[in-house]
């Protein structure tokens, strides 16, 4: 019994022993992986030198100088020296009389004649189509009711010219006696009747232009029987 009792004895202790070592070994376990799980591990503490290139700088900003353009400059022509210039056009003269220059020409001694500058023509004149032409019969301007009372009773008698201004209106401007009748009473009384009553139809031109006129012819006086 003792020895039972001294082997059980050493035996209880030795699993007790071993028991413990392994609670020891499987709390340090725990303990471990649970450090291990939730803290960090901080890693060891390097210094490194690292060379970075850096980007180059930018372009400085381009700086527009301004130039001011050069005058343009036009190449003279270059002429030909054994070609001969144009010379001036010579400038005539017109006058009445014919001009003679005393030099010479060429060196020949021959005179130079007279100049003769050609003239346009001038434009044409219109020309009359017809001249004033009394409307209706001129004899009955002055009749043998228009005698005057005093050259009637003196039986004075004779024929008068005249000649009547006719203005583009067809009225008589002006009567001028070309042929006197010998009495003046019957040159007067006829100029005086014949401006009063005298119409026309007025001159006309070529460009259909009215123009004065003139109209002559004679009046007769005659004693009414």
């Amino acid at each position: 019994m003792t020895y039972a009792s001294s082997i059980d004895t050493k035996g209880r202790v030795g699993t007790f022993a071993a028991v413990a070592a392994v609670q020891l070994v499987v709390g340090y376990a725990l303990i471990a992986g649970l450090a291990a799980k939730f803290m960090p591990k901080v890693p060891a503490t390097r210094t490194e030198a690292t060379n970075f290139r850096l980007p180059p700088p930018p372009p400085p900003p381009e700086q527009h100088t301004r130039v001011d353009p050069k005058p343009l400059t036009k190449t003279p022509p270059v002429h030909d020296t054994h070609q001969p210039l144009p010379m001036d056009p010579p400038t005539f003269t017109t006058v009445s009389e014919p001009v003679f220059d005393g030099g010479t020409l060429g060196g020949t001694g021959h005179d130079i004649g007279e100049v003769r500058i050609p003239q346009p023509d001038p434009p044409p004149l219109p020309s009359l189509v017809h001249g004033a032409r009394p409307r209706g019969n001129p004899g009955l301007w002055v009749t043998a009711d228009d005698y005057p009372s005093a050259d009637l009773r003196q039986e004075h008698a004779g024929v008068t010219r005249f000649r009547l201004e006719v203005g583009i209106d067809g009225r008589v401007r002006d009567c001028t006696v070309t042929g006197s009748s010998g009495h003046p009473g019957l040159d007067q009384a006829a100029c005086a009747k014949l401006t009063a009553r005298g119409r026309f139809d007025p001159a006309i031109d070529s460009t259909g232009a009215r123009l004065p006129g003139s109209y002559s012819s004679s009046v007769r006086w005659q004693i009414p029987e």
